[in-house]
């Protein structure tokens, strides 16, 4: 008596994309993401002068806005899609609060700005 084939039968296909996915930090989105910082950077108390430049990408993306009329520039972090929940944001929040609250004079420049859910330091 032949012994019975126990092999699984084989998955389907997966069906092909229509499109491929582009990457996160494509220079597109990237460049939309900078509108985005610049238009609101009135948030953050700044001017309509404030010119915004990337500084670095990352787990997510860092602008520099510089404002003639402020003191200083400010670094304006934008969370990647997805990475961060409210409550962990939150959190990082408070942990900057409490080192600086701690602190001897390291972080004088550290400053914390919010505004309707937008973070900046």
């Amino acid at each position: 008596m032949p012994m019975p084939d126990l092999q699984p039968d084989p998955a389907p296909p997966l069906p092909a994309p229509l499109l491929p996915a582009p990457p996160l930090y494509a220079p597109a989105f990237v460049a939309a993401l900078r509108r985005g910082v610049a238009g609101h950077v009135h948030a953050w108390g700044l001017s309509p002068r404030t010119q915004v430049q990337l500084l670095n990408l990352s787990e997510n993306a860092t602008f520099l806005a510089e404002d003639p009329e402020a003191a200083a520039p400010l670094v304006i972090r934008v969370y990647r899609p997805g990475h961060r929940r409210a409550a962990e944001i939150a959190s990082e929040l408070d942990w900057i609060a409490a080192l600086r609250a701690a602190s001897r004079g390291d972080a004088r420049g550290v400053r914390v700005r919010v505004r309707r859910n937008r973070h900046a330091l």
